[in-house]
């Protein structure tokens, strides 16, 4: 039996009141042009869904995935969606992409979402999770420095504190860069998040699962403790404007390609 996740109401499930402070990231998206990578990810798909409802001119969408993005692509179409939404399949790796899509489309707020995830996985492939985590990282924090953006987001995981994990060590590299990076001109920062419910790879995914397979429900230990969120609310901290009176500025150039 093969549960739909994205059927089950995830915000019911802690049965928590939620503060909405939307109207002020609505205000601050209206009628800019913002860039979000990982578009087609669990959490990259969320943050575009939410953008879109909030008055932005247009959602620069870019993945690695070519499933995921004609996804979100096909969810934003059969939604009807008012903003201009662009799919471009590249990673935040290929810096001659990003030197193209910073000029062409002059996006004036980054959501950096794109990151590999899974740590046994990451343990298995140390070099792919440091190129596309970290230096990735890098390579979109300088062109958005370069081209002058307003405002850049990382997304990050809880995983980053004290990390213990390759992937973990990634993300912390990745903070790092965001914090040395930004300036008075470019406002760069970073969120952790924890477990989001309803993500791809959540363990609340994986339990469900289980659950409807009549499979044992497996945790690390009897006394382990799992604490989440929901999107909504991680959204309202992601989401949330950094300053009132930003500009964006650009100037990139073809240096930026070397």
């Amino acid at each position: 039996m093969t549960l739909d996740a994205s059927l089950f109401p995830w915000e019911d499930f802690l049965g928590r009141s939620l503060h909405d402070p939307m109207q002020s990231i609505s205000n601050f998206h209206r009628d800019k042009t913002v860039l979000i990578t990982g578009a087609g990810g669990s959490v990259g798909s969320a943050l575009v869904k939410s953008l879109a409802a909030y008055g932005s001119r247009a959602l620069i969408l870019l993945d690695s995935s070519e499933n995921n993005l004609f996804r979100i692509e096909s969810q934003l179409d059969k939604a009807n969606c008012s903003a201009v939404h662009l799919p471009i399949l590249g990673s935040v790796c290929d810096e001659n992409l990003l030197c193209d899509v910073f000029e062409r489309y002059r996006p004036e707020i980054v959501y950096h979402a794109a990151a590999y995830k899974h740590v046994p996985l990451m343990e298995a492939n140390p070099f792919a999770v440091m190129r596309n985590n970290a230096l990735g990282t890098y390579i979109l924090a300088r062109m958005t420095l370069r081209c002058g953006a307003c405002d850049l987001m990382l997304i990050s995981t809880d995983k980053a504190v004290n990390p213990r994990s390759l992937l973990g060590a990634s993300k912390r590299i990745a903070e790092l860069v965001v914090l040395a990076l930004g300036d008075s001109g470019t406002c760069m920062k970073a969120i952790r998040l924890g477990n989001v419910l309803g993500s791809e790879g959540s363990v609340v995914a994986i339990f469900l699962q289980q659950i409807a397979n009549g499979e044992p429900v497996t945790v690390a230990h009897r006394e382990a403790r799992h604490y989440f969120s929901p999107w909504r609310k991680q959204f309202a901290i992601s989401a949330q404007p950094p300053r009132s009176t930003a500009k964006s500025k650009y100037s990139c150039r073809k240096s930026a390609r070397r």
